[in-house]
């Protein structure tokens, strides 16, 4: 926890197809190094019974390595895909087999882990009568000469008949045992347990349950099955492949969480599946989905305190700060001395702007004995906004001494500056103290703003040599950090000599990831030193925009399009030369500037709001909907975005989904006097 805790929820930029190479490349390199370790291979079960179950038996089968990956051997589940096409996209697609397993592709599948000497292959039969599983270890050799054969059915050439060819694969299978398991519903969990024991004794280990209750850590057996179904979601996201819709993929977890609170498995479950789907965002209600889920899953485990924590941290993602603040605050109240807790309230209070509160639980953490270094960092910048400075420096030397946190340098470098009389013994050795402490935060691996802004302050009015040279050495040992790029612009664009900023502009907009503020600051900075007296007609032409006048609105778009000439992705710009020809040129034209707008600021509500309202207005709702989604999730706790939704849905003709949100709407604010108008002027629901 010695990593700076300054955190940015914005959306970032990425571009630069070598930075995305290279992730790719140390990715693939990491699960190289992961397969090579690994002892024991349980395949996918093979659902013999035409595909029924899959997902149950993808839980079962990440269930069993899971479990005997606890006793000690390295076992995997791998999940294997295929290239499909979907809606003209080429996609990873889950491969459910459906015929029993046989040698040859039971050691194709294998062969991804080159060091397993041991493998599981399956099959597997769901009914509404009973379950069967068909178990098989074998010992995989691949010494010298060990190869099977397997007959292939090849088509002939046209008119000609399929022909069976012979090939080998390398390697040979053992068989240790193979035992059948057949159940009905009500014993099921006791016949995997039984299997896993079975193949934990063949493998020379031990498995510690003594029943299926404490295996599952439930005595409901829906619950378990439910579980396991959600567990084989998990594992086909985890395989890169979305096989369902994001409620149907909660969904199995939820309701084994609903029928047993306490199984523990199923929130990991759950917890996991929630960081997976907002990832990878298969669809536009994914986070919204996910925020309920974990609300519930909140609801019924109201003493779990990583329940609320995550429930939270997604709230904040989504800008919904009141849920966010509530589920950090209950998170909290459970666990008072949990560091990641307390840091992530404290910084979305302040982030809120209620740095009131944030110090109050700032010092109520560290009264309960929340002392870590990340705490005390930012309990010491609480009380220099307060100006308490002798109060704060304690708590800032010992997050340096104990944590070595980088924003806790530049904030006790702050502290010292000024605190002792001008021209005295003791001003000297606090400045050289603090000057040495700037030293050693852009020495760190991450340096912290903290710092940079206080070198800043120190090179630009104090003109002080020491910190335009520390400024200067952070440019070049962290050429990829946002913070010290744009310190770097505005030391040089401020200067005699504005031109010197251009190279630190360059290595900004060069960053494979920044922000879109950091974006669009480069952007505008790199105009003001391309075009003579940007700001200054920059300013008159968003002054012309907003005057109403037809002449000055076209004497402003004149100069935008000439700003947009030099840089088309500066977002600004297509915004107000929209606002500027949208009475002298039409709503199309002004929709085709906000399009430009809106694709360079896709979080920006005015953008999304106007774009809307020109779509309904030329009579397509349904198009409008999709930006109007995007403002509600921008301000979840605006009423007026959401009567503008539901209003445009009902537009639209999509009843059910305006029915939908006026209904959950009214829940929260009973009688209120426009959702009920909607809902009354909506048709009957089948």
């Amino acid at each position: 926890m010695a990593e700076d805790q300054e955190n940015n929820d914005e959306l970032v930029i990425e571009e630069g197809a070598d930075a995305a190479a290279l992730a790719q490349q140390q990715q693939i390199a990491a699960m190289q190094k992961a397969a090579s370790e690994i002892d024991l291979v349980v395949l996918p079960l093979a659902c013999i019974n035409e595909g029924k179950g899959a997902p149950l038996s993808m839980g079962v089968q990440r269930w069993l390595a899971q479990e005997l990956a606890r006793t000690g051997l390295k076992a995997a589940a791998p999940v294997f895909t295929a290239i499909a096409e979907q809606q003209g996209r080429k996609v990873p697609a889950l491969l459910v087999y459906k015929d029993p397993w046989v040698d040859a592709r039971a050691l194709e599948g294998a062969a991804r882990f080159p060091n397993a000497t041991r493998l599981i292959a399956a099959n597997f039969s769901v009914s509404e009568e009973q379950l069967t599983l068909e178990v098989r270890l074998s010992t995989v050799h691949r010494g010298e000469g060990d190869e099977t054969t397997v007959e292939v059915e090849v088509e002939g050439e046209e008119g000609e008949e399929a022909k069976t060819e012979s090939r080998t694969v390398p390697g040979r299978l053992e068989t240790v045992g193979t035992w059948t398991f057949e159940s009905k519903a009500e014993t099921v969990g006791e016949k995997f347990l039984e299997a896993l024991k079975t193949v934990g004794e063949a493998t020379g280990q031990t498995v510690e349950h003594d029943s299926w209750q404490t295996a599952f850590k439930t005595q409901n057996p829906q619950a378990m099955l439910s579980f396991l179904v959600g567990l084989g979601n998990l594992s086909a996201l985890q395989g890169r492949t979305v096989p369902a819709t994001t409620d149907q993929l909660i969904n199995p977890l939820m309701d084994a969480i609903n029928r047993d609170p306490a199984m523990d498995p199923a929130m990991e479950a759950l917890h996991a599946m929630v960081d997976l789907i907002i990832g990878i965002q298969p669809d536009r209600t994914a986070t919204p989905l996910c925020l309920q889920a974990l609300s519930i899953a909140a609801q019924r485990r109201k003493d779990d305190a990583e329940a609320w924590h995550h429930l939270a941290a997604v709230a904040r993602r989504m800008g919904d700060l009141p849920t966010a603040i509530n589920g950090f605050n209950q998170a909290f109240n459970l666990e008072p001395t949990n560091i990641q807790i307390a840091v992530n309230f404290i910084q979305t209070l302040r982030g809120g702007g209620d740095t009131e509160n944030a110090l109050k639980v700032a010092q109520h953490a560290a009264e309960q004995g929340n002392d870590g270094p990340p705490v005390l960092a930012l309990l010491g910048s609480l009380l220099i906004e307060k100006d308490d400075f002798d109060a704060a420096e304690p708590f800032l030397r010992r997050a340096v001494e104990e944590g070595k946190i980088p924003s806790a340098y530049g904030d006790l470098a702050n502290v010292l500056w000024d605190r002792s009389d001008d021209d005295t013994d003791e001003q000297k050795e606090d400045r050289e103290e603090a000057m040495t402490l700037l030293a050693t935060a852009v020495g760190l691996n991450h340096v912290a703003k903290s710092a940079i802004e206080m070198l800043l302050d120190l090179a630009m009015e104090e003109e002080d040599d020491k910190a335009t040279e520390l400024l200067l050495g952070a440019g070049e040992k962290h050429a990829t950090n946002a913070a010290v790029l744009t310190s770097l612009t505005t030391f040089y664009v401020e200067g005699e000599n504005p031109e010197e900023a251009r190279p630190w502009l360059e290595k900004l907009l060069a960053l494979p990831r920044r922000s879109l503020d950091d974006d669009a600051f480069a952007r505008r900075t790199m105009l003001a030193l391309e075009i003579d007296e940007f700001e200054e007609r920059y300013e008159v032409a968003i002054d012309n925009v907003n005057s109403g006048d037809p002449g000055k609105q076209n004497e402003a778009a004149v100069f935008l399009r000439e700003v947009i000439a030099k840089d088309a992705r500066y977002w600004q710009p297509h915004l107000m030369l929209a606002l500027a020809v949208r009475e002298s040129e039409g709503d199309a034209a002004a929709l085709s500037h906000l399009m430009n707008a809106v694709r360079l600021r896709p979080n920006d509500g005015q953008i999304r709001q106007l774009i809307a309202a020109i779509l309904r207005k030329q009579g397509r709702p349904r198009e409008a909907v999709e930006h109007l989604r995007a403002v509600v999730a921008l301000n979840p706790r605006d009423v007026e975005p959401v009567i503008s939704l539901a209003t445009c849905m009902r537009d639209a003709n999509m009843f059910a989904e305006a029915r939908q949100i006026c209904t959950a709407a009214l829940q929260m604010i009973p009688n209120q006097p426009q959702f009920e108008a909607i809902l009354a002027s909506l048709p009957p629901a089948k």
